[in-house]
């Protein structure tokens, strides 16, 4: 069932144009352990553990993941045509790109789940190959996964926390002198507004951005992407 809808998936991506569509772990906090409805590399490959990368290509499937999940990942893709990469010994995925042997080919990404750093090493990658690097949500758009997550929020007590909000905002502006100040990972976040919630298991985090604003010490904040 897995490979059909491997197959499935390869098939709607290549109509599009697509040669290669990469595939993180990372949700766009790049978060390390994320919400279910941003698992889409755990849902094509079957592959559980929270470090990987999945690539689907005209000329194969692949998977890398550390060594901590080798044996899991080879137990894992079974019965599937996705081969494992293993990091400690295998080109990155970048190299593997920009070795890719199809002339003029378009790699897709979803680019709210990469990090600036990796995506200009890709388009590097893409400019040196004459390749496409094109930002596709198609995936997304899919809706194969649950919906965003909205747990209640709330707020943890001082005593719990060791300072207030105002302690908090006040030392993050003594290190860092800006008018603002941009919050983007959840974990950053909960800390900062010292704010709970339940959006993902395990994690008492809240899907959010946020915003502080330093030079009158009020602030502003966004929940949900």
């Amino acid at each position: 069932r897995r490979q059909e809808r491997i197959n499935d998936i390869k098939s709607r991506l290549f109509k599009s144009g697509i040669d290669i569509y990469i595939i993180p772990t990372e949700d766009p906090h790049l978060s390390e352990y994320p919400a279910d409805h941003w698992k889409l590399r755990e849902f094509v490959s079957g592959f559980t553990g929270s470090n990987g990368l999945l690539a689907l290509s005209t000329q194969g499937n692949f998977l890398w993941t550390d060594s901590r999940y080798y044996l899991q990942a080879e137990k894992e893709l079974h019965g599937t045509d996705i081969q494992l990469r293993k990091e400690e010994s295998s080109p990155s995925w970048i190299e593997w790109v920009g070795n890719f042997p199809t002339e003029k080919a378009t790699i897709g990404i979803n680019g709210r789940h990469f990090s600036q750093t990796t995506v200009e090493k890709l388009q590097e990658v893409c400019e040196k190959k004459n390749f496409i690097l094109k930002d596709d949500i198609c995936m997304e758009e899919e809706n194969l996964l649950p919906p965003l997550p909205s747990s209640p929020l709330f707020i943890l007590e001082e005593k719990y926390c060791g300072m207030t909000f105002s302690e908090k905002r006040n030392l993050i502006f003594h290190r860092c002198p800006a008018d603002y100040v941009l919050l983007c990972s959840l974990e950053e976040i909960a800390w900062t507004f010292n704010l709970r919630a339940t959006d993902t298991a395990y994690t008492p985090i809240a899907l959010a951005y946020a915003i502080l604003e330093g030079r009158n010490h009020t602030f502003s904040s966004t929940t949900a992407n």
